[in-house]
Order: C-alpha cells, then structure tokens, then sequence
C-alpha cells in the first residue's frame, strides 16, 4: 500500500492478508479534520454459496 503525493508514491505499509474463501476484508483512507490519512478497516464473513464463489477442492 501506499500514498501518492507530489513527490511521488510513498509506501504506507507492505501487508500479507490472510486468504479465506468466507472472509472480504476491505481497507478505508479517509483525510481527518487535521489533513492526517485516517485508515478503518472492515471485515465481512460471506457464504460462499451466496456469493458464488467457488469451494477449494482439495
């Protein structure tokens, strides 16, 4: 992840999200009252049914 600005991209973080079929993780940047990147994040449990994804056969 990072942060564009002027200068160029700046890194934010270097992140490994966990892989899981029934899981949808999502990573909100909001600028805050004081012109800080504010970061939230949300994580949503699916069915994979539901979804259509495909179940991982093993």
């Amino acid at each position: 992840m990072s942060e564009r600005g002027d200068a160029g991209d700046k890194p934010i973080a270097t992140t490994r999200w966990p892989v899981a079929n029934n899981n949808r993780s999502y990573v909100i940047f909001l600028t805050g009252p004081n012109g800080k990147t504010i970061d939230r994040t949300v994580d949503l449990s699916v069915d994979a049914e539901k979804s259509g994804s495909k179940k991982n056969k093993r």
